[in-house]
């Protein structure tokens, strides 16, 4: 499976399959991509939102969902919880740093699996009959 470039990046790859005679394509910097990542933390830690609806908005101006509601990767020394963490979240780690369960200080809670974020704790074992 081929990966798939970032939002951001997306519409500049766009540009290049076009079947017009083909103008130089102008690839946003990795500088770029990474300074919207860090634009995207710094909201949540500022606007400290409380509920996956507020959180999801953000998050969708970054990346669109994958298999989740909202998606948001990893990668970098700055990560979503650390954000949440700031922005008044507790956080329960449950495999390594790609798993984890926040909670908002109104009690809504968000998992956190790969990326991708679910409404709710999906991290609890499930009763197979």
């Amino acid at each position: 499976m081929k990966p798939q470039l970032p939002m951001m990046l997306q519409g500049a790859a766009r540009q290049g399959r076009s079947h017009e005679p083909t103008k130089p394509v102008t690839v946003p910097s990795m500088k770029a991509y990474w300074d919207a990542y860090d634009r995207t933390l710094t909201r949540i830690s500022e606007e400290q939102p409380q509920s996956m609806g507020d959180l999801k908005k953000i998050l969708d101006e970054f990346e669109p969902p994958s298999s989740g509601e909202a998606f948001f990767p990893g990668g970098a020394d700055e990560t979503l919880a650390d954000a949440l963490d700031r922005a008044g979240w507790s956080i329960s780690y449950g495999e390594g740093d790609y798993v984890w369960v926040g909670t908002s200080r109104t009690g809504e809670m968000v998992s956190h699996v790969e990326g991708d974020l679910y409404r709710g704790d999906v991290t609890l074992p499930r009763n197979h009959h």
